[in-house]
């Protein structure tokens, strides 16, 4: 049942995804041509992003940390790194911003790390901006998916290093040692069929879409 109730919440969550790309964020002829593609996506998308997180913050909460600033810290750690280098992305992809004259630099640069930083936690999430053809978003794009994998990686790593040092047959982390190692494997499977979205699916739609309009 936990299952069950997991995996429609990710369907729902993946369709609300859907929705907001298609009726708030962007309005294309790709988008509208292939939402059913899109859902998918982000299925897969939030279904490889989210159990990791969620495993994160039960081991840090309830196994490894009996000092509780120590699962916040974990926590702010990759939030923070993502949020920063996501916000370095979205600038480096705003040049004009830089050309302007230095009396004004200071408070556009201000404002424009402010539409950054607001930017950045929703795709901390999920790639609001994956199906946005604008050059705002061509650097997040490109390399959204590898930053997810390094993080992935990361957070695993993580874990079972934590776990190894604090191993014990009569601790709470033994019986979720299998689970981990299942865990990790659903996940880069499903990360690997992003990753086959992103880089080969997903082009091949857009390019299809574009010579029927042709």
């Amino acid at each position: 049942l936990p299952f069950v109730a997991s995996a429609l919440s990710l369907v729902c969550a993946a369709m609300g995804c859907a929705d907001i790309t298609l009726y708030v964020w962007v309005d294309d002829q790709f988008v509208k041509a292939n939402k059913k593609w899109i859902t998918f996506y982000y299925f897969i998308e939030l279904t490889a992003r989210l159990p990791p997180l969620v495993y994160l913050q039960y081991f840090f909460q309830s196994i490894a940390c009996t000092d509780p600033p120590c699962f916040p810290a974990a926590w702010l750690v990759i939030f923070g790194a993502d949020v920063a280098v996501i916000v370095l992305l979205l600038l480096s992809s705003s040049p004009a911003l830089w050309n302007r004259g230095c009396r004004h630099l200071w408070k556009q640069l201000c404002n424009r790390v402010l539409q950054c930083v607001f930017l950045a936690i929703p795709l901390f999430i999920f790639n609001l901006v994956m199906f946005d053809p604008g050059m705002a978003f061509v650097r997040v794009n490109k390399y959204y998916t590898f930053i997810r994998l390094a993080e992935l990686i990361a957070i695993f790593v993580s874990i079972y290093a934590t776990a190894e040092r604090i191993d014990d047959q009569s601790s709470q982390w033994a019986p979720f040692r299998t689970p981990l190692v299942v865990e990790m494997a659903v996940t880069a499977s499903v990360a690997s069929v992003q990753a086959l979205f992103v880089w080969w699916v997903i082009p091949r739609r857009r390019m299809a879409t574009l010579r029927d309009l042709l």
